[in-house]
């Protein structure tokens, strides 16, 4: 999995999709291909156009590489102070703000940081990787104001098969694990059961 940087323009943007949904106001993304390499994800579809991928040469569709953008948090912080009219950020709506590009900058952490730190706003966090338990510390002193989430994408018994379309994600036992303590700890916390693919994760069972 290759890494490449690219500067984005936005931090915390205005989210209509999701606000439609229910799910939250804004978002803030800290790159634009995650590196999970999962597979099945619809976001390349959504994103294709992004000037980024030009820039840098590639193709929105390839599955051998990640896009972060190290600066996020900076923007984010900006952001987070500029504007008046607060309410919840999803973090990310792209790319997995603890997918392993992700923690090697430590943007999952700096980001929450830069938000919660203005008061006002509360986030969402949805993640596929277990890494997240390291920043329990953080979201548990506002755990008031955050609602964290796992993506879990099968069950156990059928960890061979999604492991080979999300290659680079957490285990589905790590990711469990790390609900049942997010629990213990306090934290709000929910599942999102998607994608429910065919032979994986589909039966009543």
């Amino acid at each position: 999995m290759k890494t490449f940087i690219y500067q984005m323009k936005s931090g915390i943007v205005r989210t209509h999709e999701f606000e439609r949904k229910r799910l939250a106001m804004y978002c803030a993304n800290v790159g634009i291909k995650c590196g999970h390499g999962c597979a099945y994800y619809s976001t390349p579809s959504m994103v294709r156009m992004h000037v980024g991928f030009k820039c840098l040469g590639l193709s929105p569709f390839d599955n051998d590489y990640a896009i972060v953008d190290p600066t996020t948090p900076q923007r984010v912080a900006n952001d987070a102070r500029r504007i008046r009219n607060r309410g919840m950020v999803q973090l990310c709506t792209i790319a997995d703000a603890w997918s392993p590009e992700a923690q090697e900058y430590n943007l999952g952490r700096k980001c929450l940081e830069a938000i919660l730190s203005e008061p006002g706003w509360t986030v969402r966090i949805l993640t596929k990787n277990a890494a997240v338990e390291n920043d329990f510390d953080l979201i548990c002193k506002y755990r008031d104001r955050v609602l964290w989430g796992m993506s879990i994408t099968s069950t156990p018994d059928k960890s061979n098969l999604i492991s080979a379309a999300e290659p680079y994600a957490s285990p589905i036992s790590e990711r469990l694990r790390v609900m049942l303590k997010a629990r213990t700890d306090g934290i709000r916390t929910y599942a999102m059961l998607c994608p429910l693919l065919p032979g994986i994760a589909n039966g009543p069972d």
